[in-house]
């Protein structure tokens, strides 16, 4: 078994579970799509047919509509390793706004080093 990537969580995490450049690409643009939806930057916004249509929405992302897109986009049953990635990814500074907002509890124990 190979040692966790401390400076690297994310990657390593989707290395590990066999998620490779094309499904990152794709969580990525989820995830910077929904962050546009939390700054509420419709304007700039496109449908893009290969995701689905909850993505689009313009209301505030949720926890349980990201998981859900993720989920039906990456063919990822667990709703744990969904969060087990998001969470890497904060970890690894990305996305932080929209992971913090995703996940007030999990992200005040990262931060104050209980996870």
């Amino acid at each position: 078994m190979v040692e966790p990537n401390i400076k690297k969580p994310y990657w390593h995490l989707l290395l590990s579970l066999g998620i490779f450049e094309e499904d990152k690409k794709k969580l990525e643009y989820i995830m910077s799509y929904l962050s546009s939806r939390l700054h509420q930057e419709h304007d700039s916004l496109r449908k893009d047919p290969e995701f689905p249509p909850e993505l689009f929405e313009k209301d505030l992302p949720s926890l349980n509509q990201t998981i859900t897109i993720i989920s039906s986009t990456l063919n990822i049953k667990y709703e744990e390793i969904i969060q087990e990635i998001l969470l890497s990814m904060y970890q690894q500074s990305m996305f932080k706004e929209l992971i913090s907002f995703l996940f007030p509890e999990e992200v005040k124990k990262k931060d104050d080093g209980q996870l």
